[in-house]
This record gives structure tokens, C-alpha cells and sequence, in this order.
């Protein structure tokens, strides 16, 4: 004799009544019932996060004045038929010295991801170690007043302008490029 009811299974206590399962226990008892949908997932999540850090989280260089023995900086001359504010002169620093490496570093603290542009390098940076390595980056002047852009391990990122312009003057810069191009 077939029957239009469904079949329904239901968990019942030792008087008969429907037995009700927390909701965690329920979640646990999918996990059970599904671990390579829920390892698929992680999975995908976890490749998501990688790529979402990889592309919006700023990188800087090293960080720590402590790790760091000396900083070359390179400027080059921008061309004088621009305005004066955007000239600069050809120059080279280096500099060993604790406060003024730490003060030059703590300005890439406040780096921000920025777009990918064909803006031509106004100097570079290269930051030497103590263990004997080095990282080199290359500095943008940037497309606003606001900030300073440098190219770090293939990315651009943006640098507040005016306290990168202070560090490079204490450093012994006179002549830098104020304004882009």
C-alpha cells in the first residue's frame, strides 16, 4: 500500500519526546558528514587570504634601525625645464647613524598599497644590513602632494610626503623634488 506521508526519523529521549541538539553539536555532526567539502573550503579560504594580503598589504622595508648598519640614498636630477619645485639635483648620501636611520625607517611605518603606474624612479634606496644583505627600492615622486611613492619587491606603495621630505633633510638632502611632476 504506498503512502503519500514521508518518512521522517526524529531522536527521541527515554520518554518519548523529540530530543533537540545544540546548535554545536549539530555543526560537529555536519563536520562529520562532510570533511572534504569543509577541507575544500578552508582551502579556498586560506588561498583568498594569501592573495588578499599579498595584494593590499603594504610592504616596507626592514623596519628595525637595530638590523640595519647603513642607508645609501640616490637622487636624481629631474630636468630643469620643469618648475623649480619639481627640479632636483643629482645626489648620494650615506649615512651609519642610529637616530637618523631610525627616523628615515619609521617614515615607511605609515605605507599604504597604491596602483601600479609607469612613473619614472626620482632615486633609489638601498638599506645594508648588518648580517650583510641588503634591500634595494626605488622612489617615485608620486602623483599628489600628499605622499611620496616607492617600488618595493615589484609593488608601489605610498609613503606620506612630508615626513619622508624631513627625514631626507636630515639626512643632508637640499635639493629634492617637492612637487610631481
Amino acid at each position: 500500500m504506498a503512502s503519500d506521508v514521508s518518512l521522517r526519523v526524529e531522536e527521541t529521549d527515554h520518554e518519548g519526546r523529540p530530543v533537540r541538539r545544540s546548535p554545536a553539536s549539530r555543526v560537529l555532526a555536519w563536520i562529520g558528514r562532510h570533511p572534504i567539502l569543509l577541507s575544500a573550503a578552508i582551502a579556498v579560504l586560506v588561498v583568498l587570504a594569501l592573495g588578499l594580503h599579498w595584494w593590499y598589504w603594504p610592504n616596507h622595508p626592514t623596519l628595525d634601525a637595530e638590523k640595519v648598519e647603513s642607508i645609501e640614498v640616490r637622487l636624481w636630477a629631474f630636468p630643469n625645464h620643469l618648475p623649480p619645485e619639481c627640479h632636483q639635483d643629482a645626489a648620494e648620501i650615506t649615512t651609519s647613524d642610529p637616530s637618523m636611520i631610525r627616523g628615515f625607517l619609521d617614515t615607511f611605518r605609515s605605507a599604504h598599497r597604491a596602483s601600479e603606474h609607469g612613473c619614472v624612479n626620482s632615486g633609489t634606496v638601498r638599506v645594508l644590513l648588518k648580517d650583510g644583505t641588503a634591500e634595494e627600492f626605488a622612489i617615485l615622486p608620486g602623483h599628489e602632494e600628499a605622499y611620496y611613492e616607492y617600488r618595493f619587491d615589484g609593488k608601489i606603495n605610498r609613503i606620506d610626503r612630508e615626513p619622508f621630505l624631513a627625514a631626507l633633510r636630515a639626512i643632508g638632502f637640499r635639493k629634492i623634488k617637492l612637487m610631481p611632476p
